[in-house]
């Protein structure tokens, strides 16, 4: 429903593709959910969709963060310009037959100039916020603008050279008007070396972690659980079970899966180990994924022979520690995720609520200025 509300308030029809796909998800999801078990394949394919227009979500907040960040970076340069016409003009003061009227009108564009950088500052301030949650190289870059705009006290002193050029004090006026455009011309330069950080992150990273993680933690609780019914095979069928094989109609034994099962291993500590590099290269404490990724390695040591209990025990441990380690960069990623979980749209089935927090943290982000 937001989203279709800022397709209207914006008249952008891919967000309310994006709305009609969120429901037609959410109406999978109830009907798998009445269907108990038979409801399993339409429920992946829910959640599939759920993640697909998650991903499209990301890519309109990115898109929207871009276009604000062009935003601000034109009022700086337009700020910059007109500071340099206003040094121009307060030299020409000197020589002026009318210095009384053009000292004014001088004053009244710097009221304005320091009213329109205040609310430059404010925006900047949100946007580095909206930024780091996703690129935070460009949300650190837009931070850096801000703060250097404030400590050289950009504001005040345009404010303040009312007063000097009223004194009359030429030299000295010159000087302020100089500060000031160096000031200005630092902004413009900072906010370009942000948008040129979006230019090279691409959508989400941050994102695209938590979704890999996801998928490597359902992957690993399918895996878990198969374990759990191989161990019970075991312990109902024998000896040729508890060494992992199954007979077969001719009475030779199966291949050992202790194979299968290092293969799709590898392949999830695969994934994850991106996953950590991705998250380095944001600057994200990864101490708590290296120790899972050492477990993964453990646990495909035990994939076979007698060891399916122990493999059982250590599969579900990492399955559970993998879990609080997606919840932390839920939570990191958006701090209002658990808020957001918790005030669930009463319609959605309660085991579906952990899934559609996914496209709801991506929704209260990009419709944060609403």
């Amino acid at each position: 429903r937001r989203l279709e509300r800022l397709s209207r308030e914006e008249s952008r029809p891919e967000l309310a593709r994006t709305a009609q796909r969120l429901r037609e998800a959410a109406e999978a999801m109830r009907r798998s959910a009445a269907g108990g078990a038979a409801g399993s394949a339409e429920g992946r394919a829910a959640l599939e969709e759920l993640r697909s227009a998650t991903r499209q979500l990301e890519r309109t907040r990115a898109g929207r963060m871009a276009r604000a960040l062009d935003d601000a970076r034109r009022r700086a340069a337009g700020l910059r310009d007109r500071q340099q016409e206003m040094a121009r003009d307060v030299e020409a003061l000197d020589d002026a037959a009318d210095r009384g009227a053009r000292t004014r009108q001088l004053q009244d564009r710097k009221t304005q100039m320091a009213a329109e950088l205040g609310d430059l500052e404010r925006d900047l301030d949100r946007l580095a916020r909206e930024a780091g949650r996703e690129q935070a190289e460009a949300g650190r870059r837009i931070g850096e603008a801000v703060s250097d705009a404030r400590r050289r006290q950009l504001r005040e002193r345009i404010l303040f050279s009312r007063g000097v050029i009223q004194g009359g004090a030429s030299e000295y006026a010159r000087n302020f008007e100089e500060q000031i455009g160096v000031g200005l011309r630092t902004l413009a330069e900072r906010l370009d070396s942000a948008a040129a950080a979006v230019e090279t992150a691409g959508p989400g990273r941050m994102a695209e972690a938590l979704d890999r993680t996801a998928e490597a933690l359902e992957d690993l609780e399918s895996l878990a659980d198969r374990v759990a019914a191989a161990g019970r095979g075991a312990a109902a069928g024998g000896d040729a079970a508890a060494d992992g094989q199954r007979p077969t109609p001719s009475g030779n034994a199966a291949p050992d899966p202790a194979r299968q099962w290092r293969r799709e291993l590898q392949e999830r500590r695969g994934v994850l180990e991106d996953v950590r590099r991705q998250l380095r290269a944001e600057g994200v404490e990864t101490a708590e994924l290296d120790r899972i990724l050492s477990a993964i390695g453990r646990l495909g040591e035990l994939g076979g022979g007698g060891n399916l209990r122990e493999a059982e025990a250590l599969a579900r441990e990492v399955v559970q520690r993998l879990k609080e380690f997606e919840f932390a960069l839920r939570r990191m990623t958006d701090p209002d995720a658990e808020r957001i979980l918790l005030a669930g749209d009463e319609d959605v089935p309660p085991e579906y609520r952990a899934l559609v927090e996914e496209y709801f943290r991506a929704l209260a982000g990009g419709s944060s200025r609403r």
